[in-house]
């Protein structure tokens, strides 16, 4: 009989104590359980020292600033919860989720932020990576500045300024598999590789690229101009829908900052330029 005992007790026990199992584009939940590493239980919360930090559940600040880190090396897990705030101006600032102050090697992943002005922002730094993050109702979703980063697998809908590296001030990386919704502009890059997204209902650009860059394999449906190649760079197989009013594809004019057009799908009742190389334009076009 004790022998049944100690082995039901320690079957319980390998199960209690298995490792998560990693789902879909790595998101995982991990139960309440006490682990390794810092829980984050009340908000404003400040980061100041290397480490794994992370949520136990959802969380509201309304009168400022979320969570800012201020350390490198540095990885904040939402664990699926949702950081909750209000789009204020404090001392001229914005309000912001999750602020990352000028610093290095900071990954954030897994969750929601909604109703900041900015729902993270990346101050000047490098090696940012936003990871399956849902950026719900922020003026600003995501807002990087610096170099080398890494956007993926995120969502951002709706607000002014969708996912952004550098917004034309400074600023390298990748948007990858993303979806963006809903904004004036949805993905500005100033300068590296936007791929394998989808933008739709964008009063203003869809993709902007503000300096040469590698926009391929993205969809874009109805907005106003769906990829603005104007500072250069190479546009390859994107499939981009115009509606009577809007534009396709608008290519550079710059002998300096010329594109490489191909591969591209362009349709709708839009206008469309071109021609470039092996792309397919249909529809009520007229463009050049």
């Amino acid at each position: 009989m004790k022998r049944v005992f100690w082995l039901l007790a320690f079957c319980g026990a390998t199960i209690f104590c298995a490792a998560p199992l990693p789902a879909q584009d790595s998101f995982y939940v991990i139960g309440g359980r006490p682990m390794a590493g810092t829980r984050i239980t009340s908000l404003p919360y400040t980061i100041s020292a290397p480490g794994y930090y992370y949520l136990i559940r959802n969380l509201t600040y309304t009168d400022g600033d979320g969570i800012t880190i201020n350390a490198d090396n540095v990885t904040l897990d939402l664990m699926g919860f949702t950081l909750t705030g209000s789009k204020i101006i404090i001392d001229f600032e914005d309000s912001k989720g999750i602020y990352i102050h000028r610093r290095n090697n900071v990954e954030i992943r897994n969750g929601t932020l909604t109703g900041w002005l900015r729902g993270i922002h990346g101050n000047v730094g490098n090696n940012y990576r936003i990871i399956n993050i849902r950026a719900v109702g922020n003026d600003y979703g995501i807002y990087l500045v610096g170099n080398n980063h890494l956007i993926q697998g995120c969502t951002a809908y709706p607000g002014q300024f969708g996912i952004n590296i550098g917004l034309g001030i400074i600023g390298t990386g990748t948007i990858r598999g993303c979806t963006v919704g809903n904004f004036y502009n949805g993905i500005l890059i100033s300068g590296g590789t936007v791929s394998d997204n989808v933008v739709s209902d964008c009063t203003g650009n869809g993709i902007y690229p503000k300096a040469c860059a590698v926009i391929s394999h993205n969809q874009v449906n109805n907005c106003h101009v769906g990829i603005d190649g104007y500072y250069g760079g190479s546009i390859i197989g994107n499939i981009v829908s115009a509606a009577s009013g809007q534009t396709g594809i608008v290519p550079s004019t710059s002998a300096s900052q010329p594109n490489i057009l191909d591969q591209n799908t362009v349709s709708g009742a839009g206008t469309h330029y071109g021609p470039g190389r092996n792309n397919t334009i249909w529809g009520a076009n007229a463009g050049r």
